[in-house]
């Protein structure tokens, strides 16, 4: 069976789990808030490099999950057209 076979066979379940990956996402744009505040506040005891290395890591962590929403949100559109 295809990928767009099976998407269609069970779109109701794929938007699920896009409505699940959408709620993560939304999660991990709060998270990064919060650890941009917990890096700022270590950066008074750290070296320039540790906070400009730690902002870094969080943002890339947070534009992964947004790439994951990406490809959720055209996975939705897929999954809509089919059914």
């Amino acid at each position: 069976m295809s990928a767009l076979q099976s998407l269609k066979r069970n779109a109701q379940e794929t938007i699920e789990y896009i409505n699940e990956i959408e709620k993560i996402e939304e999660e991990a744009d709060g998270l990064k808030l919060e650890a941009h505040k917990i890096v700022l506040k270590k950066c008074s005891e750290k070296s320039i490099e540790w906070c400009i290395l730690s902002k870094e890591i969080i943002d890339t962590l947070e534009e992964a999950t947004d790439r994951g929403e990406r490809v959720a949100d055209i996975t939705r559109m897929l999954a809509v057209s089919l059914s």
